[in-house]
C-alpha cells in the first residue's frame, strides 16, 4: 500500500456527483482575501479533474500497489458518510497546527485527554454532515504532498488510530487517513458544504492551550541508547535491578524548563528511543539540554528543543551502561511492536513457512536477547546470504516506527547474523558475541520443534 511519509496531506479527487453518475469537480476555496497572511500564504490547491493516471485506474476498475498487490476498486458512486469513535473509545487526541498551511515539522502541538473535550471536538467533527465519495485514493492519480494541512487532528483507540486534516484556505474538504494496522493509510476525501464547525473548535482550543512535548514523556520508559553510526543499541532492560532504579530515578529528575537555551545537539550519532504502551519518543542530548522528537503512527512529526534542570540522567546512563551487552539497532522496531508476523526457512531452503501466534511471540523476545560484537557491523550488498543461516522473515505491523510496515529478513548461524530491511538499499551483517551465538541458535531450533504450524 501507499505510505504517506510527508505531513502535506490534503484530499485527492471527489468523484461522482452524489446522486451518482461519475463526474469531478473543483473545490470551493476562499475567494476573499482580507489580510497580509492570505496574500503571503495562499490557500491550498486541491484538484478539479481526474488525471490522466485517474483515468486509467478508473478504466482498469483495479490498480496494483507499490507492493505488486491487485486491488479491485469500490463503486465510484458510493457515498460514505461521516464516523468517528465514540468519545468513550478515544484514548486521546494529539493535534498539530500549521498556521499557514504545512512546513514540516508542525509548528503547535496539543494533547487533549479530557473525554468533554473529546467529545466536543467529536460533534463538531459530525456537524460538518461531510461525506466521502470514494475511499479507492488509486483512482484519484493525484500526488497527496501538493496540498496544504491546517490541522492534523490524531485519533488514538485501542483499535488504531485515524487522522483527520483540514486543508489551508479550503472550507469545503476534509481528509481522513484511516488506519488499517499495518502502517498504511488510504486517503479518504470527505466533502462538505462547511468544515467551520470543526476549525471554530479547534481554533479555540489552540488559543486557550498548549502542550509541551516534554509534559506527556512516559514516567518509566523502556530506554534504548541507539549509536547510528554502530547501527547498535544498548538497552535498560539488561541493566541489574538496582542500576535500573538508578537511571530511572535520574530520568524523573529530567525537568525540562525552556526551549530558547539547549544549544545544538552534542552527538548526532547517538540518542535515546523512550517507549511506553501509548508513545515513543526520540531524545538527544544538546550542549544545555535536550532535543526531543515524537515518533508518531502519522506523517505528523514534532520536535521540541529544551533546557533541563538536571543533566544526571546522561551521565548515569552512560556510566551503568558501558559494560551492558549491545544489540542491532534494527531490532529496536522490531522489539516495540505488539504484533509481528513471522514465518521462516530452514539451512538452504528458499521456502517460507508461517510460525504459529504463539511461536511468533517466542521469536521476538528471543531477537531481543541476540548480541553482537562490538565495532562487527559491516555494511554488505542488498543481496547478501549467510551459507547454512535459519531465515527469519519478519514483518513489522508497526503504527510508530521509523520503517512502517517494514518487511525484514533476518538471517542467523551460531557466529553472524544478516538483516535486510525492503525499505534500505544495503544488508547489516554482524559476528555474534560467541556464547550468545551458540544459546541463540539451540533456542531457535527448540522454538522450531515446539511450535510447528499445523498441517490442515
Amino acid at each position: 500500500m501507499k505510505k504517506f511519509l510527508s505531513i502535506c496531506l490534503c484530499a485527492a479527487l471527489l468523484t461522482g456527483g452524489f446522486g451518482g453518475g461519475l463526474s469531478a469537480f473543483a473545490a470551493k476555496t476562499s475567494t476573499e482575501v482580507t489580510s497580509t497572511d492570505e496574500i503571503l500564504y495562499p490557500a491550498s490547491d486541491t484538484p478539479d479533474k481526474i488525471n490522466e493516471a485517474g483515468q486509467k485506474a478508473i478504466n482498469a476498475q483495479s490498480y496494483t500497489t507499490e507492493d505488486g498487490v491487485d486491488v479491485e476498486l469500490p463503486a465510484i458512486e458510493v457515498i460514505r458518510e461521516l464516523d468517528f469513535p465514540a468519545f468513550k473509545d478515544v484514548s486521546y487526541i494529539r493535534l498539530f497546527y500549521y498556521p499557514h498551511g504545512c512546513t514540516p515539522p508542525a509548528e503547535k502541538f496539543y494533547l487533549i485527554t479530557d473525554k468533554s473535550q473529546i467529545e466536543i471536538i467529536r460533534q463538531a467533527l459530525l456537524a460538518t454532515k461531510a461525506e466521502c465519495t470514494t475511499s479507492a485514493y488509486g483512482a484519484t492519480g493525484y500526488d497527496i504532498n501538493d496540498y496544504k494541512t491546517e490541522f492534523s487532528m490524531e485519533v488514538h483507540t485501542k483499535d488504531g488510530v485515524e487522522v483527520w486534516n483540514t486543508l489551508y484556505g479550503v472550507d469545503t474538504y476534509l481528509m481522513k487517513l484511516e488506519d488499517k494496522l499495518t502502517g498504511d493509510y488510504d486517503d479518504m476525501p470527505f466533502v462538505t458544504k462547511n468544515v467551520a464547525p470543526l476549525t471554530n473548535v479547534l481554533n479555540k482550543l489552540r488559543a486557550n492551550s498548549s502542550t509541551s512535548l516534554a509534559s506527556t514523556l512516559p514516567k518509566q520508559p523502556v530506554i534504548r541508547k541507539v549509536d547510528t553510526k554502530a547501527h547498535t543499541f544498548v538497552s535498560s532492560e539488561d541493566l541489574k535491578s538496582s542500576d535500573r532504579s538508578k537511571v530511572n530515578a535520574c530520568y524523573q529528575k529530567l525537568k525540562p524548563y525552556s526551549s530558547s537555551l539547549s544549544g545544538n545537539v552534542i552527538n548526532p550519532n547517538v540518542y535515546f528511543r523512550l517507549n511506553d504502551s501509548n508513545s515513543r519518543f526520540k531524545l538527544q542530548q544538546t550542549e544545555n539540554g535536550a532535543e526531543l522528537s515524537l515518533y508518531t503512527s502519522s506523517p505528523n512529526e514534532y520536535t521540541q528543543k529544551v533546557s533541563v534542570s538536571d543533566k544526571s540522567f546522561f551521565t548515569t546512563f552512560d556510566s551503568l551502561s558501558k559494560n551492558l551487552p549491545t544489540h542491532p539497532s534494527w531490532f529496536c522496531g522490531i522489539l516495540e511492536e505488539p504484533n509481528i508476523a513471522v514465518s521462516y526457512a530452514k539451512e538452504g531452503s528458499k521456502t517460507f513457512q508461517p510460525m504459529s501466534a504463539s511461536c511468533e511471540s517466542d521469536m521476538q523476545k528471543l531477537l531481543g536477547k541476540i548480541t553482537v560484537k562490538k565495532d562487527s557491523f559491516q555494511k554488505v550488498s542488498k543481496n547478501y546470504t549467510v551459507k547454512n543461516a535459519f531465515t527469519l522473515k519478519v514483518r513489522d505491523l508497526a503504527e510508530d516506527r521509523e520503517h512502517v510496515n517494514s518487511t525484514y529478513l533476518i538471517s542467523i548461524t551460531d557466529t553472524l547474523l544478516l538483516i535486510q530491511n525492503d525499505s534500505v538499499s544495503y544488508g547489516a551483517l554482524y559476528k555474534l558475541d560467541d556464547l550468545n551465538g551458540k544459546e541463540i541458535w539451540q533456542q531457535i531450533e527448540q522454538i522450531e520443534l515446539d511450535h510447528q504450524p499445523s498441517v490442515e
